[in-house]
């Protein structure tokens, strides 16, 4: 019964860094506009650039180019992702939210954890809209829902 209120609340604590994680990326403009508008101005450059490719003679119909670029965004926006993710764990070390925490009777799994899954919801979040505006834009996916939950899944772990 001690054990498993112990792994609760190191549950508990994991949930609430990755909740802090996500406000404090969200709160700040210089973390999101990396992770989401670098991405989505280059998708826009590069399919736009090389969809003019699939009008050479010879070339096969791949449909909308967008829908073969949208995988590197997504690649793109997961580094970058993780990248602000490194940063704001150094603010929290360098102002010593990270000293706190140590000090507290957590397990440092827990604050690790808590660091990795604001990051992959973070991932996640970015490839479903990544995955919407190359559709707008005329991304056609033969996977359907489940290709795309998927794709989700696996942006959330790199």
């Amino acid at each position: 019964m001690k054990r498993q209120q112990y792994l609760i609340t190191q549950v508990r604590v994991a949930l609430a860094l990755a909740g802090r994680g996500l406000r404090v990326q969200l709160r700040r403009a210089q973390f999101l506009v990396p992770s989401f508008m670098l991405p989505l101005v280059l998708l826009g450059i590069i399919s736009s650039g090389t969809s003019s490719a699939a009008k050479l003679p010879g070339f096969p119909d791949t449909g909308a180019f967008v829908g073969f670029i949208v995988g590197g965004t997504i690649v793109q926006g997961t580094l970058f992702a993780g990248l602000t993710g490194g940063i704001a764990m150094a603010a929290d070390i360098e102002g010593g939210f990270m000293d706190r925490l140590m000090a507290a009777p957590v397990s440092r799994v827990s604050l690790v954890l808590g660091r990795i899954i604001g990051a992959s919801t973070l991932g996640a979040v970015q490839a479903f809209v990544f995955l919407a505006v190359a559709f707008v834009f005329g991304a056609r996916y033969s996977g359907g829902v489940v290709g795309i939950a998927e794709t989700a899944l696996l942006a959330s772990v790199s």
